[in-house]
This record gives C-alpha cells, sequence and structure tokens, in this order.
C-alpha cells in the first residue's frame, strides 16, 4: 500500500480532532492510528517478492549441501585411517620403523655369528694414545696394543706417539711401538718425529734403524732428503745408519733422476 495514500486522510483526520474539544484523546488517537499505518506499510514484502526469496533459500542449501565436509579429527584434507603420499610421517609411526629397521639390523649381526655384549665405552685417553694411561698397567697394556693396531691420524695422536717414543724411562716395548705406529703414518708430522729421533744419539742404534726404515721422501729436493744426505756425509754419523740412510737417499734420487753421479759414489 502507498503511504502517502495512507498519511492524506490520516491528516485530514488529525486535523478534525485537534479541531474538537479532546485535544488530547484526539492526539493519542492520532499517534495510534499514524503508527498502525506505518507499521502496515513495512510489513512482510509482497507475494511478488516471495518466489525470489525462496529460490535464494533454495540456493543457500544445495550449496551448503555441496560444500566440502571438514575431517572431524586430523589436518584439512587428511582423513583418520590414509595419508597422502609424500607427506611426513607422524612422529609415532616414524619412530616405529626407525625401532623396527635397527631390530632388522641385530637379528642381521645375529645370524652372521656376532653376540650383542653390554660393555663401557672406550677410553679415550687410550685412543688418544695418551701417556697418562701408562701410569695403569691394564690401561698401558690398551695402549700397547693401540699402538701395534693402529696408526695415528689426528695431531694429538701423532703428538702422544712421539711423546711415547722418546720417553727413555719407559719399557723399550713402548717405544718401538710407538716408532712403528710413526713409520706407518705418512704424514709430515710423522716423518718430522722420525727425523727427529734418528738424529737423537740418546737412542739406542736399534731403534734409530727403526726409525730410519720410516723414513720415507717424496723427493731427492725435500726435507726427508736432504736428511738423509746430510747424514750420508755426516763423519759422526754411526756407519750401519749411514749405510741405511744412503740406500733410501740413492733410491730416491734414481727415481727422481736427478744427482745420479752422486748417489752412485756414496753407494760405491
Amino acid at each position: 500500500m502507498d503511504p502517502l495514500k495512507l498519511f492524506l486522510p490520516l491528516l485530514f483526520l488529525v486535523r478534525s480532532f485537534f479541531a474538537s474539544r479532546h485535544r488530547r484523546a484526539a492526539f493519542l488517537v492520532a499517534v495510534t492510528l499514524i503508527g498502525l499505518g506505518v507499521g502496515h506499510s513495512v510489513r512482510a514484502p509482497s507475494v511478488s517478492q516471495t518466489p525470489n526469496l525462496k529460490k535464494e533459500a533454495r540456493d543457500t542449501l544445495v550449496r551448503g549441501a555441496s560444500a566440502p565436509v571438514s575431517p572431524p579429527i586430523g589436518k584439512p584434507g587428511v582423513s583418520a585411517t590414509t595419508r597422502p603420499s609424500g607427506e611426513d610421517p607422524e612422529p609415532e609411526s616414524l619412530a616405529t620403523e626407525v625401532v623396527e629397521a635397527q631390530e632388522r639390523v641385530t637379528e642381521a649381526f645375529r645370524e652372521d655369528g656376532w653376540t650383542q655384549v653390554d660393555v663401557p665405552p672406550p677410553d679415550e685417553d687410550v685412543i688418544a694414545l695418551s701417556p697418562e694411561a701408562l701410569e695403569d698397567v691394564k690401561r698401558a697394556e690398551l695402549v700397547l696394543t693401540q699402538l701395534r693396531t693402529q696408526t695415528p691420524q689426528t695431531e694429538v695422536e701423532l703428538e702422544h706417539a712421539e711423546q711415547i717414543a722418546v720417553d727413555l724411562q719407559l719399557d723399550p716395548r713402548y717405544r718401538r711401538a710407538a716408532i712403528e705406529a710413526l713409520a706407518r703414518s705418512s704424514s709430515i708430522e710423522a716423518q718430522g718425529a722420525l727425523m727427529r729421533l734418528v738424529g737423537s744419539s740418546n737412542h739406542s742404534e736399534s731403534e734409530r734403524r727403526l726409525a730410519l726404515a720410516g723414513i720415507r721422501p717424496s723427493s731427492s729436493q725435500d726435507a726427508a732428503a736432504l736428511y738423509l744426505r746430510e747424514w750420508v756425509e755426516s763423519s759422526q754419523f754411526p756407519e750401519r745408519l749411514k749405510d741405511q740412510a744412503a740406500a733410501t737417499w740413492v733410491a730416491r734420487t734414481l727415481l727422481d733422476g736427478t744427482d745420479r753421479q752422486a748417489a752412485l759414489a756414496h753407494w760405491s
């Protein structure tokens, strides 16, 4: 209903009521009538609008029914029983796989004849060839085994091996084992330690010969080759050590093709 068509009669009615003696009552009646008119003018939509509203509601319901439903548990898009390929496994599953892999490795070793035992961790001082470990008899034997079976690799191990090799207060077994360990190493530090041992007159001739056998010059001009030539030409160097040094130096010189005449002269 058009509000203008409603308000015009109401205004005429209010005017007639205000013209009467009962102005207060006329005012209340006019207000009530106006309120009813306004309420009627803003009531529910007309019948012509209802089909559109029903269609919108129906579309909303359809969209709601076709919308994806979030899973009740777990990550979005992941069901509780399956995991997409390539996704990281859960911590519990990963821990189980690690334990099973360890059990398979243990079983493989057991089938090959190995037996798993509960032993204390290795002694770090023994592994590092520490001279302090020699103060205990049991640990000293372990160091001796380590010297005889392992080649010192680290700077600390090479330093400790030389300390044992030059310690004249030790049992000769430890010194010889330390010299042999240094001779197995091809490092510059080990070669330097062996040359110092050869040049030391405090050691026995057998220990010096053992150290001399471990000197391997890489060329006829490196430090080891120069030391060998110096010993060969020295009048104070023992003859047996001189012959051994000459053999090593001559062999290295002939291989390099340098100073052949000098090498052959010393050899003769």
